[in-house]
């Protein structure tokens, strides 16, 4: 639990030139700026200001085996269902501001599911977790406001949801 907080100019950086040659995963990867959640967390009355996720450059995944290869998650946040243990994660945010944070993905990357995507400036929250079921991701928003949040894909890439990415 988080409360009475103030979580300013963070910053989340993705590694450069990695090759995936495992099963599953991430990399050069950068997620949750200000907090990465993979369990379950509740946050009250907290402000999340100028913080950032910024995937790193150059990096292959092994095909679609990777999911996330050089993508920004969660400016702010990001909540992950991937967690090893198949427990379901969750975030509640109640009466917490998230402003001017930005998910940014590198340039470069190839070979993967989300290639050099920002996604959520503000909140990334990922559900899935192909490793372990049933995985699973909830996210919950009282009296909270998400503004003036970016996200930004690397040359070439997409980016999903300035404020809020539910993947």
């Amino acid at each position: 639990t988080l409360r009475d907080c103030i979580i300013r100019g963070n910053r989340a950086l993705g590694g450069s030139n990695n090759t995936g040659t495992g099963v599953d995963g991430d990399i050069g990867t950068a997620i949750g700026g200000g907090l990465g959640n993979v369990g379950s967390v509740t946050i009250t009355d907290c402000l999340f200001e100028d913080n950032e996720a910024r995937g790193g450059n150059g990096n292959r995944g092994s095909g679609g085996n990777f999911r996330f290869v050089g993508t920004g998650s969660g400016g702010a946040i990001f909540t992950s269902a991937r967690n090893g243990s198949g427990s379901p994660s969750s975030l509640t945010l109640d009466d917490v501001t998230i402003r001017n944070n930005r998910a940014i993905g590198g340039d470069g990357n190839a070979q993967g599911g989300y290639v050099g995507m920002g996604i959520g400036g503000g909140l990334g929250n990922d559900g899935s977790n192909p490793s372990v079921a049933p995985g699973g991701s909830t996210l919950t928003l009282l009296d909270s406001k998400v503004t003036n949040n970016q996200a930004v894909g690397g040359i070439g890439a997409g980016a999903h949801g300035g404020g809020v990415a539910n993947v």
